[in-house]
């Protein structure tokens, strides 16, 4: 008996013990294909491995700025099960789940990208626009596309969702 009201003592301190995580909703990321980056004096790297905090490493060349993906990477539950669902396109011949990367970084961009800065007179830029639903729309997910920047955001994604580096920045 008392080692069971020692579990539910224990259970009770972690069930109200305040744990700090890393903001994950207005992530502010440049991309390492961004003309205006100057990546022989900035270790790129550094900050891709958390962007959150690591702004300061980046580098640009003189008179330019980047252009910027405002993401915001705490989603609702009902936007994760979408996500999650995604993530799956049935079963395999062994009636194993079959993973579809595609389609889950393509609607995770959808999903998490709320805003494009783009520099003052820039000629190519990437327009944001917004599907009736709120999500970004088909015709900026194909400009995305084309620059490569849906895999880069994705594999943002990952690694600050899915990986160590959320654990370890809980205090």
């Amino acid at each position: 008996m008392y080692i069971g009201l020692f579990f539910y003592m224990e259970f009770i301190k972690m069930a109200f013990k305040t744990t700090l995580t890393k903001k994950l909703n207005a992530i502010r990321f440049v991309s390492k294909a961004d003309s205006a980056l100057d990546l022989a004096n900035c270790n790129y790297d550094e900050y891709a491995e958390d962007p959150c905090t690591k702004e300061e490493t980046l580098k640009f060349l003189e008179g330019q700025l980047p252009t910027v993906f405002i993401l915001n990477f705490e989603l609702s539950g009902k936007e994760h099960a979408m996500l999650q669902d995604n993530m799956f396109a049935g079963v395999d011949d062994e009636k194993n789940p079959r993973l579809t990367m595609g389609k889950w970084a393509y609607n995770v961009v959808k999903s998490c990208l709320k805003d494009i800065q783009n520099p003052p007179n820039e000629t190519q830029v990437i327009r944001l626009k917004k599907d009736s639903k709120g999500y970004v729309s088909d015709d900026t997910m194909t400009e995305l596309q084309k620059f490569g920047l849906v895999n880069e955001i994705f594999n943002l994604y990952f690694a600050l969702t899915q990986t160590d580096i959320r654990a370890n920045s809980k205090n």
